[in-house]
C-alpha cells in the first residue's frame, strides 16, 4: 500500500518525507545525516521512515520494517525493505536567526522574504564543483556562468516532474523512480548525434537517442538499472539481457 505525504506547502515537504540522499539534499531546508536512526522518542516512530508512524490505514496490517520511504510516499507491504541508510532532518542552518550568524557558516546562506538561513542548494560559482556535484543535482550554464537545479532530476515528487509538461518525464523504470529530462535527441542526423554528448547514437538501427548514465557519483549512478560506475565514470550497461523486460527497461533492443 501507498500512502502520500502531505506537502508543507506548496513548495517544499518535510524533512522526514525524504529515503534517500539526494531527495533530502535537494531540499534547502534538509539535510541528510548519518547514520541512520536506531530509535525514536514516540513510541509508535518507526526509525525506518524517519520516526513517522506507520500511516493509519495500515496500522496492524504492517509493522515498521515492512515500511519504506519513497519520493514522498510511505510504501508499505509484505515484501518491502526499507534500504535507507541515513536520515533526512532539519538543516543545522536553520539554527541560525541572524544574518550574522548565518554568513559565518560556509555551507549556509542568508535569503528569502522574509530572510531567513536556509543550506545552500547548487550555489556554486565555478563549473567544475557545480557538475561534481555530490548528489548530481546542479547544471551550469556556459552563457550566464551560473549554477542551478537541474530542471527536472533535481525534482523527487511525481506531481512536481510531471507538472513541468513538455519538459519532464517521470520514469518507473528505476527503483527508486526519477524524474527525467524529455528526450531531446531523437531525429538528429548521425553526424548531430555522435558530436553530442547528451547523445547516443545506435549504429544498428540508425537511431539517436539521449544518451543515459551521465551521472557523476557512483552512488547516483548504480541507482539507475541501466548503468554501471566503472573506471570512475558512469556508463551504459551492455545489452547482454536474456528477457524482454530487463532490456526495454534498460533501453535495448
Amino acid at each position: 500500500g501507498r500512502s502520500l505525504i502531505p506537502p508543507v506547502d506548496s513548495t517544499h515537504f518535510p524533512c522526514a518525507t525524504w529515503g534517500f540522499q539526494d531527495e533530502c539534499n535537494a531540499d534547502k531546508y534538509c539535510e541528510w545525516k548519518q547514520p541512520k536512526l536506531s530509535r525514536c522518542d514516540a513510541p509508535t516512530g518507526c526509525p525506518s521512515l524517519n520516526c513517522q508512524a506507520v500511516p493509519a490505514q495500515y496500522a496492524g496490517m504492517y509493522q515498521c520494517g515492512n515500511c519504506k520511504l519513497q519520493r514522498a510516499t510511505i510504501i508499505c507491504g509484505a515484501g518491502v525493505v526499507s534500504a535507507i541508510d541515513g536520515t533526512c532532518a532539519a538543516t543545522h542552518c536553520k539554527e541560525c536567526c541572524t544574518k550574522d550568524c548565518c554568513d559565518k557558516d560556509p555551507a549556509c546562506m542568508w535569503s528569502g522574504t522574509p530572510a531567513e538561513c536556509t543550506r545552500k542548494v547548487c550555489e556554486y560559482t565555478d563549473k567544475t564543483n557545480c557538475e561534481g556535484d555530490k548528489d548530481s543535482l546542479c547544471v551550469w550554464d556556459d552563457n550566464t556562468k551560473d549554477c542551478s537545479k537541474k530542471p527536472c532530476e533535481a525534482i523527487f515528487v511525481k506531481d512536481a516532474c510531471l507538472n513541468k509538461t513538455g519538459e519532464c518525464m517521470w520514469d518507473t523504470g528505476v527503483d527508486p523512480p526519477v524524474c527525467k529530462s524529455i528526450p531531446t535527441c531523437d531525429g538528429k542526423s548521425k553526424a548531430d548525434c555522435i558530436a553530442d554528448p547528451k547523445c547516443t547514437h545506435n549504429c544498428t538501427s540508425d537511431v539517436c537517442r539521449d544518451s543515459r548514465c551521465l551521472y557523476t557519483t557512483s552512488a547516483t549512478c548504480s541507482v539507475d538499472a541501466s548503468c554501471e560506475w566503472t573506471n570512475g565514470a558512469c556508463s551504459e550497461k551492455p545489452c547482454t539481457y536474456t528477457t524482454q523486460q530487463p532490456c526495454d527497461a534498460a533501453g535495448c533492443e
